[in-house]
């Protein structure tokens, strides 16, 4: 993988930890403003960092798959993607698996021509892909191309908490945190309540759709308090300060887990998403899910969606009901027990294990990836 950082790490690692039995290469680079811990190479039977150049990736991925005679490689992200499927062939001896982790057509920040160079990249390359490992259902689509395509499963992501996950059956109507702040009404969530968003301050994330829902909100209900978790570009910092939402730059996973425990609903306004991790943990939390209408989040079923700022108002007054609450924490309880480490592990089970190249390998026993 190219950007060993963020997301898209920890959906390595928790693919890595779910699978003991497989025993794992890692091949890496990452950003320059990402820091990669030892210990987050620990879990690894070997790991190489690539070289710096596309040229030099492809020839590094080539020679390190023919010294470990792996019978599977799995690029994870676009680049990735390229590097491994413009190095190798897949075979019957050798399969092919690819998690894009959100496509790059689908950024939204490019010009559509770019957009559809992307697109077509990807229809090519797909011809010498064995399997494509979605990481939602939306990706899953996305990857249904014209004429053939790769046979497709979905891998869910899963949420590695600091907290035991709050459960909405359990919860009595009316328990919409802050618990000391007055009782829900017409208007919406108790007054007090704090809202939540948590990614990189970047185009993708758009914190500044955030801050304009925030100031909408605020129009309804002044004692509405923001807060969100991650830094980044500082005109998107500016954006949120402006609006009167703190940043808490980025937290360790206790310090967000105590901050979505504390808060009333988690907010997710990103442009484009492959799946967000984010989401995943305000569920684990109970949280209920207010969120942009993409396709990353529709095609999960999230049920409280909105496409302009404006629109915020009408979900924040109908999460004023007691059923619409504990309708939008049960979805969260649901939406959270259905990305466990358990299903992952049968996912990825079942996809490797059906793959041409470990059938291959079966009758010699263990497998490497």
């Amino acid at each position: 993988m190219e950007s060993f950082g963020s997301g898209v790490k920890n959906s390595v690692l928790s693919y890595v930890a779910n699978t003991p039995d497989i025993e794992h290469h890692l091949l890496w680079s990452t950003h320059s403003d990402t820091t990669v811990d030892e210990q987050d190479l620990e879990p690894f039977a070997s790991h190489q960092f690539l070289p710096a150049g596309h040229a030099a990736r492809v020839r590094a991925v080539r020679t390190a798959v023919k010294r470990l005679g792996t019978p599977v490689v799995h690029a994870h992200s676009s680049w990735a993607g390229v590097y491994v499927r413009v190095a190798l062939r897949h075979s019957h001896e050798l399969s092919i698996v690819y998690t894009p982790h959100g496509y790059s057509f689908q950024r939204q920040d490019l010009p559509g021509v770019a957009r559809a160079l992307f697109r077509v990249a990807e229809w090519v390359l797909s011809f010498n892909t064995t399997k494509v490992a979605a990481c939602g259902q939306h990706e899953a689509r996305l990857s249904e191309w014209p004429f053939k395509h790769p046979s497709i499963s979905v891998v869910p992501n899963v949420s590695h908490d600091s907290g035991p996950m709050a459960d909405p059956v359990q919860t009595e109507p009316d328990d919409m945190r802050p618990s000391d702040g007055p009782e829900a009404g017409d208007s919406g969530p108790p007054e007090g309540s704090v809202v939540v968003g948590v990614g990189r301050l970047c185009n993708a994330k758009d914190p500044t759709f955030f801050a304009e829902s925030i100031r909408e909100l605020r129009a309804s209900d002044p004692s509405v308090r923001a807060v969100w978790i991650g830094e980044g570009d500082d005109h998107y910092a500016r954006d949120l300060l402006d609006a009167g939402v703190e940043i808490t730059g980025w937290l360790s996973a206790d310090e967000t887990w105590q901050v979505l425990s504390g808060s009333t609903v988690y907010l997710h306004t990103a442009r484009w998403e492959g799946f967000p991790l984010s989401v995943l943990e305000a569920a684990s939390a109970g949280l209920p899910i207010i969120g942009r209408d993409i396709g990353a989040l529709r095609d999960e079923g999230l049920p409280l969606l909105f496409s302009e700022p404006r629109e915020i108002v009408d979900i924040w007054t109908r999460l004023g009901d007691d059923d619409e609450r504990r309708a939008a924490r049960e979805f969260a309880r649901r939406f959270a027990e259905s990305h466990s480490d358990a299903r992952q592990a049968d996912a990825l089970h079942v996809m490797y294990r059906g793959l041409p190249s470990v059938a291959a390998q079966a009758s010699v026993g263990g497998s490497r990836r």
